[in-house]
């Protein structure tokens, strides 16, 4: 998919409720031109929870750009995913499978059985091979990574995860 506005997927481009999905696959290139943009969803407002999901193409967007999904809030689950192709980003968070995650502050975004393959940049900000940035709990196990990691000089990067902040309570 192609987007200019705010918000693209390659399945769904938001998801203003709850997002429950099982056996994704998506294959082609998605961009976005400014914020929210994921190889199968833009953003999740409420919960995602995703069993069995893929992308295979790059994904080119701004802010908040992943290979699954771009911003995602509260409840988050996701089981055997996989993604291919390279992530880019011009501004902040970018991940191989979500740019960035919020969970809630009684929540844990769990990710389990990840597979991910391709490079992962941004010009600026937080960069990871799963996750570019969580601002909460997250749980993450058994998830692989082949692949380039890389952030602009005011950057973070990190194999799986670019930055955790844990809330205030």
């Amino acid at each position: 998919g192609l987007g200019a506005s705010n918000i693209v997927g390659g399945v769904v481009g938001l998801a203003s409720g709850a997002a429950d999905f099982e056996d994704v696959r998506h294959e082609g290139d998605v961009t976005g031109t400014n914020a929210a943009t994921g190889g199968v969803i833009g953003r999740a407002n409420l919960s995602f929870d995703l069993v069995r999901g893929e992308h295979h193409g790059k994904v080119r967007g701004a802010v908040a750009t992943g290979g699954i999904a771009g911003s995602v809030t509260l409840d988050t689950t996701l089981q055997q995913v996989s993604t291919s192709g390279e992530v880019e980003a011009t501004g902040q968070y970018a991940g191989g499978v979500v740019g960035i995650l919020t969970p809630g502050a009684a929540t844990m975004a769990t990710i389990e059985e990840a597979r991910r393959v391709g490079g992962v940049t941004s010009l600026d900000g937080y960069v990871g091979g799963i996750v570019g940035m969580s601002t909460g709990a997250i749980s993450v196990t058994d998830v692989t990574v082949d692949g380039d990691v890389s952030a602009g000089a005011s950057g973070y990067a990190g194999g799986v995860i670019g930055l955790v902040v844990a809330p205030s309570y």
